[in-house]
């Protein structure tokens, strides 16, 4: 079973929906962040749009270790990223800026909660 979904929409924006909150979930979406980073045009924005609502946060602690551990550490250089995350009403959702700025990378981010995929793309693709 799948837990991270990935997909290409419209104007290039890569969205990750995590159907499980867990583990399994975290490492499938860094998989698939490590072969896009891997692989997307330094000199071009990435658009991200990650979406929690299907099952919720990941242990954010977990997130937070693993995305330092086996994304940014095997990186030299990322792209310049602009996120998106769609999120449901949680007190751990409330907790995701805080656990994002702890990593120290150079992304334009915004939560959105609820069903307000739409708004997430537009405000992505603002200049």
């Amino acid at each position: 079973m799948t837990h991270c979904t990935y997909e290409i929409l419209e104007n290039d924006i890569h969205k990750f929906a995590l159907v499980k909150a867990d583990r399994k979930a975290m490492q499938e979406f860094i998989a698939y962040a490590n072969d896009l980073f891997a692989n997307h045009p330094r000199d071009q924005m990435l658009y991200m749009l990650i979406d929690f609502r299907p099952a919720g946060v990941p242990p954010l602690a977990y997130a937070v270790r693993s995305l330092r551990s086996d994304l940014l550490s095997k990186h030299d250089e990322i792209p310049t990223i602009r996120a998106a995350y769609l999120h449901n009403r949680s007190t751990l959702a409330s907790l995701i800026s805080t656990f994002l700025e702890t990593l120290r990378i150079g992304t334009t981010r915004k939560l959105f909660e609820g069903d307000h995929e739409d708004e997430a793309i537009a405000w992505l693709l603002e200049e």
